[in-house]
């Protein structure tokens, strides 16, 4: 084979290269502009929204319905920093396209969901709270009532502060 024939060879394998990587990239765009879905991680677990081609329904899984939580970067994925995560829960199976971050958000659902077991996660600090309030209360009712004194009222509210 003639080098003018190698070379014109090269370049057209190249074009088609470039040709694909293209199509693929703009498949995910269209993908993404059809499939939006908005997912945060908050007191009660993990709430949003999730839009398909022909419907929008929203999603709400408590922290201790999750099963599992990955996600898995495609080859253009890699490029523009985008993953696809996937989310098993007794409420069902999700999948999120497009997600940015998305080791780190489920970093935090993975550290969310062992806090929770502990009992140590965001979903119990709210009950810590409420009974803290209902302690330091009633340490107050009993202080105005001149059961306990000043000084008992600051040690014990400070003792149960500090274990929030």
């Amino acid at each position: 084979p003639s080098k003018l024939y190698v070379g014109k060879l090269i370049v057209g394998i190249a074009i088609t290269i470039v040709v694909i990587i293209i199509l693929i990239f703009l498949f995910t765009r269209i993908r993404d502009m059809i499939t939006q879905s908005s997912l945060e991680l908050d007191s009660k677990g993990l709430k949003g929204s999730k839009r398909t081609f022909n419907s929008r329904y929203s999603i709400d899984i408590p922290i201790d319905s999750i099963n599992t939580i990955a996600c898995k970067d495609s080859f253009i994925g890699k490029f523009i920093y985008e993953s696809t995560m996937y989310i098993s829960s007794s409420k069902g199976n999700f999948v999120f396209y497009g997600i940015s971050n998305a080791d780190k958000f489920i970093n935090a659902v993975q550290k969310e969901i062992e806090n929770n077991k502990k009992g140590t996660g965001i979903l119990n600090n709210s009950n810590t709270n409420n009974e803290a309030i209902d302690k330091i209360t009633s340490l107050k009712q009993m202080l105005d009532n001149k059961l306990i004194s000043q000084e008992e009222f600051e040690q014990k509210k400070n003792d149960i502060l500090s274990k929030i």
